[in-house]
């Protein structure tokens, strides 16, 4: 059975709806720049603290784009094992390097702000586990 409502009613349903939506867009996720220069990168909570940065600054600058996950995907892999068999140090570096030349293509001059932070995570990454598996030799 039909009902009758006001067109105010409609329009104000109609564009709450379109707010809600927003284009599936995530927000700007708040990130704080003195939390990531204060964790220690050589362990596994820290290294997944750091891609799950990067995966939510990413997913709000290239929502549309899908390569990018398989690289923190490697990148989760890698630091799970965190063992010699699974790679060495060349490995994440080799990764990590062909992550941030995706990334170089992929910055704006809007997003270049959190693709630096990106860059920044990944690096400390980076530089953490080749400290850490040059101390286990």
């Amino acid at each position: 059975m039909g009902r009758v409502i006001s067109l105010q009613e409609y329009v104000q349903a109609k564009t709450e709806k379109e707010s809600s939506a927003h284009n599936g867009v995530p927000g700007r996720p708040e990130v704080s720049k003195a939390d990531i220069w204060r964790r220690d990168f050589s362990t596994f909570e820290n290294v997944l603290y750091g891609l799950l940065t990067v995966r939510r600054l990413l997913d709000h600058h290239l929502h549309f784009h899908e390569d990018w996950k398989h690289y923190i995907l490697m990148l989760l892999d890698m630091a799970y094992l965190g063992s010699p068999a699974s790679g060495g140090p060349s490995a994440i570096s080799e990764i990590i390097s062909m992550f941030k030349a995706y990334l170089f293509e992929e910055t704006t001059a809007e997003n270049k702000e959190d693709m630096a932070l990106v860059m920044l995570i990944l690096e400390l990454i980076e530089k953490s586990y080749d400290l850490k598996s040059s101390s286990r030799s």
